[in-house]
């Protein structure tokens, strides 16, 4: 019986009822405390009807001898004992005949039992069906397993805090159990950001959300929102007559905990120090490593049947993640076992050779799948930056390596700010010692990049000085190549040609010499701007031919990008503006195709000069615009616009506003800001969702972040690794996926991916 309301799972609800129908065993699985009972208990109401010989509850949870499992069984239907027959003789005689619902609540602790149980009253009773709730499958051929996962949650942004949208169940639950301890307690306009963070912070757990209800009877919202840093001690003292384990959040994990074998909870344990998901590789390489090796797939299988683990299927991969509140109990007892700063190495040199690989690899017909994999890992990334910064352990050089081998794919991504942030925490833990000058040179090389990029040029200078005075007090030849690098990039951004073309000269050479392919790409691609400041665009486009000759061969793309834009801007200089339309877009779909935002921004920019030679005054504006706010988004500034030496963009834009004049192109501009980069991409393409009106339909149905979520879908990610992309929570993503989803009238993430594909023509 319950005793008090049941927050609605329609979802849940209806797919129990489904499966029940088609399946004569149906598994609810969860970790505890997630509403599996509650759930059971709804569905046995509600499917009564169809079982007209009855429906019996059997509750398990204290029972801890295997040899009992029968005889509780039926004790809980009303059967005696009787001299001769065996308990499951007369459960067999007695549900043989009939057409019964068989709820078994709570089978974890002795699931080999009860399994067997099952197996045998299935075979014997036609009529039976049964519904089982378990933190682990049964593992019994024919058994339906439905996860049972956390309630919908409001959307709030992690950086604001503010409520992006509305997540009614959580909210629900916490103001009915609130409204239990506190008579006439609501949710207002005043405390609703208060509520929605401590739902989403405890991740939509219904047991996790009822303890925190029933602290409004001493702490506000706010209060406990601010305390659940420590949510294990908060989340204490439950109903009387519940039993322990869901007295406290604590002792529901603990519960977990104790079912698991020896290997269970270590793997656990140390799979705790992932951030967010990981995949099955990285988990192998985590735990392989040392003596007692384990079978990883079984042990991650193992974990997932017992609700430890969740597993997410994308295009891309198979990736496995631990609810926050399971993660966190495992980071717990890694820290009692004072084992936590060894894993947490562990994991560091996991992902610094995850990145070291794919540096080493940048000019290859593995860039995009390496760009991919590591955009899928950023949360894991950062993680084990940040612990590098602090490990004493480490050595400034070590840590200073970890982020360099990360600047390609921070700049393929347009990552522009968040590169420059880990370059100059490292080179702030660099001790001034001549072993460390290599790494330390391409240090400053990177940073000298970011701050160029980023229109910082006081800073660059002083990264290129800095470099100059590594050079003189050694004889690297690797450290004068670096040093005339940066100088070389630094007077291009700046318009300094002749020293540009000296610098870049000077250290392309060398890094001929040192059979560095990479970086003559790059140098090359400098040359290139180099050339086309001083007006050379004949020499412009042999540079670019040159970059576009060695990424073409090996399937590289990103810096093929860059010299498709290159290549465009020489072009309409000389006056081609066909080819170079063409080029400039094989440059937007080549950046749209791994997401960085800084290329598509360029060639959208240089595609708004073509349009305005042609004298299509609105499509310049537009292109213009959506440059403007694309590129934003990459944390840069208009430097790569402006830096050609002339006047480009500004004779653009005045040449857009005698046409248009102030009130055309306000509007016009008002409509371009607002496309995400997928949806600026697509406008340049000619692949905007005009063409049909059931598409001009639905597209309008999608806010501007809807839609860019639901390209992010159909390039496969997950909710964790879109969230990282936009910087907003999981559960803000989780919401806007189920916005398009209903908007779009589909049910699956497959159906968002084909109708992206058919809007955009993305690949």
């Amino acid at each position: 019986m319950e005793l008090t309301s049941f927050v609605d799972r329609r979802a849940e609800s209806k797919e129990t009822r489904r499966l029940l129908g088609i399946s004569r065993l149906v598994t609810l699985t969860g970790i505890g405390g997630v509403g599996k009972t509650r759930l059971a208990l709804h569905v046995a109401h509600a499917v009564r009807s169809a079982f007209p010989d009855g429906v019996g509850l059997v509750e398990l949870a204290e029972l801890q001898d295997e040899s009992l499992v029968a005889g509780v069984v039926a004790g809980a239907l009303g059967l005696s004992a009787q001299p001769g027959r065996t308990q499951i003789q007369l459960l067999i005689e007695y549900l043989g005949p009939r057409q019964f619902l068989l709820v078994l609540d709570n089978c974890e602790q002795l699931v080999q039992a009860i399994a067997a149980l099952v197996e045998g009253l299935l075979r014997h009773c036609p009529g039976l069906r049964i519904l089982t709730t378990s933190r682990e499958i049964l593992g019994i051929d024919g058994e339906a397993v439905l996860p049972v996962l956390p309630l919908p949650l409001p959307a709030v942004d992690e950086k604001s805090l503010s409520v992006q949208g509305h997540g009614d169940d959580a909210l629900a639950l916490f103001a009915e159990r609130a409204a239990d301890v506190v008579q006439g307690f609501t949710i207002t306009d005043q405390n609703y950001e208060a509520v929605s963070r401590i739902c989403a912070v405890l991740e939509g757990i219904p047991l996790a959300v009822e303890l925190a209800a029933a602290r409004v009877r001493s702490l506000s919202p706010e209060q406990i929102s601010q305390r659940l840093a420590d949510r294990f001690a908060l989340l204490t003292g439950g109903p009387r007559g519940v039993d322990a384990r869901h007295q406290t959040l604590r002792a529901a994990v603990d519960w977990s905990y104790r079912l698991c074998s020896s290997t269970e909870r270590n793997a656990w344990t140390h799979l705790s120090v992932f951030a967010g998901s990981f995949e099955l590789d990285a988990a192998e390489q985590l735990l392989s490593s040392g003596p007692g090796t384990v079978q990883v797939l079984d042990v991650l299988t193992s974990l997932i049947d017992k609700s430890i683990l969740i597993r997410d299927e994308t295009n891309h991969a198979v990736r496995f993640r631990m609810l926050d509140t399971v993660s966190d109990y495992g980071r717990e007892m890694l820290a009692q076992q004072n084992e936590a700063a060894k894993w947490r190495r562990r994991h560091r040199d996991l992902y610094f050779e995850l990145a070291r690989r794919a540096d080493e690899r940048w000019i290859s017909q593995d860039q995009q799948v390496s760009i991919d994999r590591l955009a899928r890992e950023l949360p894991n990334l950062r993680q084990a930056l940040a612990f590098a910064m602090s490990d004493p352990s480490r050595d400034g050089a070590g840590s200073l390596a970890f982020v360099n081998s990360l600047f390609r794919f921070w700049l393929a991504r347009g990552m522009l700010s968040e590169g420059r942030h880990w370059s100059e925490r490292a080179l702030n833990r660099i001790t001034d010692d001549e072993h460390s000058d290599l790494e330390k040179s391409r240090g400053l090389l990177v940073e000298s990049v970011w701050a160029d990029l980023q229109g910082d040029f006081d800073a660059g200078r002083s990264a290129v000085a800095q470099l100059w005075n590594l050079a003189a007090r050694n004889s690297i030849p690797i450290v004068q190549a670096r040093a005339a690098h940066a100088d070389g990039f630094l007077a291009v951004s700046t318009g300094d040609v002749s020293r540009a073309l000296s610098m870049l000269g000077q250290a392309l050479d060398a890094f001929v010499s040192e059979h560095d392919i990479t970086t003559q790409v790059e140098i090359l691609l400098g040359l290139g701007r180099a050339h086309m400041l001083a007006g050379d665009y004949g020499d412009a486009l042999e540079s670019f031919r040159q970059v576009l000759a060695i990424t073409e061969a090996r399937g590289e793309v990103t810096y093929r990008s860059h010299a498709h834009w290159g290549s465009g801007v020489a072009l309409w200089r000389i006056g081609d503006c066909d080819s170079s339309e063409q080029t400039l877009l094989q440059g937007i779909r080549l950046a749209r195709a791994r997401g960085d935002p800084l290329m598509t921004a360029v060639c959208l920019e240089a595609l708004a000069w073509v349009a305005d030679t042609r004298g299509d005054a609105t499509r310049a504006a537009t292109l213009m615009a959506a440059a403007e706010a694309t590129i934003g988004m990459a944390g840069s500034s208009v430097v790569l616009f402006l830096s050609l030496g002339g006047d480009y963009h500004r004779h653009c834009a005045q040449s857009i506003q005698q046409s248009l004049g102030e009130i055309e192109l306000e509007a016009v501009r008002r409509r371009a800001s607002s496309l995400s980069l997928a949806a600026a991409a697509a406008y340049a393409l000619g692949e905007s969702a005009h063409g049909r009106a059931e598409s001009r339909k639905q597209r309008r149905e999608l806010t501007g972040r809807e839609y860019e979520v639901a390209t992010l879908v159909a390039r496969g990610l997950t909710d964790k690794a879109i969230a990282a992309e936009l910087v907003v929570s999981q559960r803000t993503v989780q919401g806007h996926v189920q916005h398009v989803l209903a908007k779009l009238g589909f049910h699956s993430r497959t159906q968002i991916a084909a109708w992206v594909v058919k809007q955009t023509g993305s690949t």
